[in-house]
């Protein structure tokens, strides 16, 4: 499992999960919501400039350098693309 700190309570997990990868955001050591999806569908999705990725509570948006982290229309934190693409390409 690889843990990317966003800021001082949310942190992004990435581990693997039935040959897929998982993205767990939690606020204080908590689970609050997870999105489970294929390695090569998750790297696809970050390859564009900017995008939206997903629906439903946990969801990626995608800039230039960074990916930010949005948890019920609220954005939680963000976490370096490169550092989440290495994540995912290490599971």
């Amino acid at each position: 499992m690889i843990i990317l700190e966003m800021d001082e309570r949310h942190t992004l997990k990435v581990h693997k999960d039935t040959g897929k990868a998982r993205l767990t955001l939690t606020a204080d050591g908590i689970d609050l919501a997870c999105k489970k999806e294929s390695k090569k569908r998750l790297l696809e999705y970050l390859k564009p400039i900017e995008a939206h990725l997903f629906k439903g509570r946990l969801q990626l948006i995608i800039s230039m350098q960074d990916v930010f982290i949005q948890y019920k229309e609220n954005i939680k934190g963000r976490v370096n693309k490169a550092d989440l693409i290495q994540a995912i390409e290490s599971l």
